[in-house]
């Protein structure tokens, strides 16, 4: 066809051009000319009356010319055919709402005529309510306004394309099936045919496959969610999973989905709208093939959809994305927007979000903070922050279950963003990881401190009756002469160094009871234990246990029963590790 795209074997970077064909009887022999940029780059003569051919064409930023003639009989060649700048690059899809269509004719006082590329093609019409419509079989150069007409692929389409024409020297052909204020309800495919014209699923497969692309495109985008403000997060996610599991059936070939998070819609107070964008979140933990994920916050001025400028800066932000997957490009800075990894706590009196490596340099602007909420809305707590981290410094008897941060409906912030200028992802209810770290020092206090790591317990015992299971105790250097009961609790307790942190009974009655913990994750690590004396274990006494010993030191402990050093009942699981 005229402008032709063929999707490149990434392996070879090139492409194959098939020609089937049938002579006439009144013909003789055909003649086969390819011209990449007007030179000559392959001829041949074919004489057989049925005849196929292969010709491989290189990938990259040149246009090649097909032409086909028959000889008469006079020796003199007519044309038969031609088609013009055929091409040989990467094919990608586009799916969503009316911000995945991203028209520029919304904007009439900006011109994309400067985004077109002859490089830069798509395929059809996406006409689905209209099935005796659709136009699904040409070629054409893409542009980014007149939404619904053969080429659209839309703005930040356009934007993406160039990018890779520019960085990686490939001609890009994108689909793009977005259609305005369209549930994700609308996006499944239908379950009896995938193909099914009438469905905005079905019309897009369709172009894909009738373009030949639907076993080469190496990647989606996807970008929707305004519309279904009123879905909760497992029904949201529900229909997700169904549209996934059709495009990994269908485009078994792609490399990588990847999805843009929805900004708060339409000045809608709406609680369950966080829910879906939380989804929106999510979709790498959930969905293995979604490789990467970008905000849309930061992005200004915003009323529902961006102008040009914004959807070009969009375009910037989730096509590093694919640069760095698709293309190994390698970037010398972060490039991920603020996406809370964990919040945990990090200490006995403060909390933490870790943003990873998208939290470098984390900004909340003027009045962002009030987007922050606590599960305890009367949790009074001293805000600070350092590296990857916001952290809430409050008291040791806290309790957090889960943090938000929602945005209000706004075009122009205040936002958290990162050194990039990435705005945060919204999130919404994460649970905090319960598990609390406590410490003990021979300077602290069990009267007056609450074990942080600023007012340490004194006795480890102490800690240990405050922790709760999954809780770790870090005790530092220092000699101890205690009696210590886990209590049963599936808990940690770790000292600071082994030739160091010392329980030293002198010859006392010593009991290391680690008795009754039903989690191989508990552990004593790290100490020196030494002249005790007891009935059964001198130094540890384990019966109907699990837990973990390692990095310990036992020595002249003594047992009137069994077990000089340590006890293990027959019902006992314990493991172990680098104990002399």
């Amino acid at each position: 066809k005229q402008l032709h795209f063929y999707a490149r074997n990434i392996e070879n970077n090139d492409c194959t051009i098939d020609i089937i064909g049938e002579k006439f009887d009144s013909l003789d022999d055909i003649l086969i000319e390819i011209y990449k940029d007007s030179e000559l780059f392959f001829d041949g003569i074919i004489s057989n009356s049925n005849f196929s051919l292969s010709i491989n064409i290189d990938a990259g930023l040149y246009l090649y010319d097909l032409i086909i003639y028959s000889e008469s009989g006079s020796n003199q060649w007519q044309q038969l055919y031609e088609a013009e700048n055929i091409v040989c690059g990467d094919a990608y899809l586009i799916q969503g709402q009316s911000n995945a269509a991203a028209g520029a004719e919304w904007y009439p006082q900006f011109d994309s005529n400067g985004l077109v590329n002859p490089f830069i093609r798509s395929y059809g019409k996406p006409i689905w309510h209209y099935p005796n419509q659709l136009n699904n079989t040409d070629f054409a150069i893409a542009v980014a306004d007149s939404i619904g007409t053969l080429g659209f692929v839309g703005v930040w389409g356009l934007g993406l394309a160039n990018q890779i024409i520019e960085l990686h020297g490939l001609p890009v052909c994108i689909l793009n099936g977005a259609v305005g204020w369209s549930s994700v309800s609308d996006h499944t495919p239908d379950t009896g045919n995938h193909f099914n014209p009438s469905s905005i699923y079905g019309n897009l497969l369709g172009r894909a496959h009738s373009a030949n692309l639907k076993e080469k495109i190496r990647g989606i985008f996807w970008y929707q969610g305004e519309y279904d403000q009123n879905m909760t997060f497992e029904h949201y996610l529900y229909k997700m999973n169904l549209i996934y599991n059709g495009w990994i059936y269908d485009f078994p070939n792609i490399e990588g989905i990847y999805n843009i998070q929805t900004r708060k819609c339409c000045d809608w107070d709406i609680e369950t709208f966080a829910m879906q964008r939380e989804v929106n979140r999510q979709l790498p933990n959930l969905f293995p093939m979604v490789k990467g994920n970008m905000s849309s916050t930061a992005i200004e001025p915003y009323h529902w959809h961006f102008n040009m400028e914004g959807y070009l800066h969009l375009s910037e932000n989730i096509g590093r994305l694919i640069h760095r997957d698709l293309y190994g490009h390698v970037y010398d800075f972060n490039i991920e927007a603020p996406n809370p990894e964990k919040i945990s706590w990090i200490d006995a009196d403060t909390l933490a979000i870790d943003f990873g490596k998208g939290g470098e340099g984390l900004v909340f602007e003027e009045d962002a903070v009030e987007y922050l909420k606590l599960s305890d809305p009367n949790l009074n707590y001293e805000l600070g922050g350092y590296s990857t981290l916001i952290t809430f410094a409050t008291d040791c008897n806290a309790e957090v279950e889960w943090v938000s941060f929602v945005e209000d409906y706004n075009r122009n912030g205040p936002w958290l963003i990162n050194n990039l200028g990435l705005g945060s992802f919204a999130f919404y209810e994460v649970p905090v990881n319960p598990s609390r770290p406590y410490f003990v020092s021979q300077d602290g206090s069990d009267d007056q401190s609450c074990g942080s790591s600023s007012n340490p317990f004194q006795t480890i015992q102490k800690a240990i009756d405050t922790a709760d299971d999954a809780d770790t105790i870090f005790v530092s250097s220092g000699i101890y002469s205690e009696q210590i009961d886990f209590l049963g609790k599936n808990i940690v307790v770790k000292g600071e160094n082994k030739e160091t942190t010392i329980i030293d009974r002198s010859g006392d009655l010593i009991l290391i009871n680690l008795s009754a913990i039903n989690d191989t994750t508990a552990s004593l690590q790290g100490f020196t234990i030494k002249n005790g004396i007891s009935d059964s274990g001198g130094g540890i006494y384990c019966n109907n246990t699990k837990i973990k010993l390692s990095d310990l030191i036992i020595e002249k402990n003594l047992s009137n029963g069994l077990g000089g050093g340590i006890f293990i009942g027959d019902t006992s699981l314990v493991k172990i590790e680098n104990v002399h």
